[in-house]
Parts: C-alpha cells; structure tokens; sequence
C-alpha cells in the first residue's frame, strides 16, 4: 500500500480496475460513436424485424407480432445488458436484467406520453 502511495497515477489505476470496476484504457471517441451508431441501429431494429417479415411474406396482421417483437425486445436488451457486463465487469445477469428494466421504463414512458397527446387531441 506505501509503494501505490507514493505513485498518485498507479494509485489511481488500481482503484479504477480494483474498486470500481473500470478501465483506464485511452479510448478513440470516433469507434466509440461508431459502435454506438451500429449497436443502436442494429438493436433498434429488431423489434420490428417480425413486422417487416410478416409484410413481405404478406401474412395478416395480428397482435401476435406484437408479443413476438416485445419477447424479441427482451432477449436483445439482455443481451446487450450482457455485452455491457463485459466491458464494465459486472455480473451479466444483472446488467441483462437492468438494461430490460430500463427499456420497459422507457416503452411506458413513451406509450404515457404518447397516451396523453392523445387524450389532448382527442379533446
């Protein structure tokens, strides 16, 4: 401990890794807005994938596809909740866990939202 107290820089490397779970790498902000530009893309569209098959294979629209995208929905934010564990060193089922969470915030906000505009024009 007196040795990493002399050394401020590796101190702090230590409680980044050790404590908090983080990397001290030096990170490219252009790859990162990449990846986050692909995983958003590519995460974002597949709730609509069973929508898009059923129109081209012309098959009738019912609410099963709705059920079908909101499972789709779930398996995805986990596993990207779980790809998150990787980089943060966080247990993966939790971090799947938080990230369905956080995503069904997110759609019941969105649909309140969305309930209330149109409670307003409908007045």
């Amino acid at each position: 401990m007196n040795i990493l107290a002399t050394n401020k820089e590796g101190f702090l490397d230590v409680m980044m890794v050790e404590e908090l779970g983080l990397s001290s790498d030096d990170e490219s902000p252009f790859i990162n807005s990449l990846v986050t530009f692909f995983a958003f893309g590519l995460f974002g569209l597949m709730p609509l994938l069973p929508f898009v098959v059923a129109k081209g294979q012309d098959l009738p629209w019912k609410n099963m596809y709705v059920w079908v995208a909101a499972i789709l929905t779930a398996f995805f934010l986990f596993i990207l909740g779980f790809s998150k564990s990787l980089i943060v060193l966080s247990k993966w089922y939790w971090s799947g866990l938080e990230a369905i969470f956080i995503g069904a915030l997110s759609a019941g906000a969105a649909y309140g939202v969305g309930a209330a505009f149109n409670s307003i024009n409908s007045s």
